[in-house]
Order: C-alpha cells, then structure tokens, then sequence
C-alpha cells in the first residue's frame, strides 16, 4: 500500500493548485477570469498521475482478500472515527 500513499501524496499538490483557483474564480471580492484552458491544464498536470493512482488502488484493494474482512472493516471504522 506504500506505492499508492506515494502516489495519493504526488497529486494532491496540483489538485490543491486547481481547488484555490476554482474558488479564486468564485470568489466575488478576488478579480480572477474563469479560462477554460487554464482550468484544462491545471487538470491536465495531476490526470495522468491521478488515473494511474486510482488504477493501481483497484489492485491494491483486490489484494486484501488475503486480510481478515473483521480487522480491515474495524480498522475503516477507527479511520471514520478518527476525522
């Protein structure tokens, strides 16, 4: 699972790029155009990697079969409870 935390930890800078000029965009007292192909690329710079992630998640989560189904559903519970 090491490879997919990497992997989440790569693309969360460039979404957190695209987040803050989407509100930039929304926000009223903030003077920034919404453009389409600006928005395009600041997709287009974490996609790949993003699609990949999400791609090798599916295996990863396919792989914990071999893991007792009681101990990952209480350790999803102790994550949920731990927000």
């Amino acid at each position: 699972m090491s490879a997919n935390v990497v992997q989440h930890h790569e693309s969360i800078p460039d979404i957190e790029v695209l987040s803050a000029y989407a509100k930039d965009c929304l926000d009223k007292n903030i003077v920034t155009k919404y453009d389409v192909a600006k928005f395009g690329a600041l997709i287009g710079k974490f996609a790949p990697k993003l699609a990949l992630h999400l791609a090798d998640e599916i295996k990863t989560l396919l792989g914990l079969d071999k893991y007792e189904a009681k101990k990952i559903h209480q350790c999803y519970l102790d994550f949920e409870n731990a927000r």
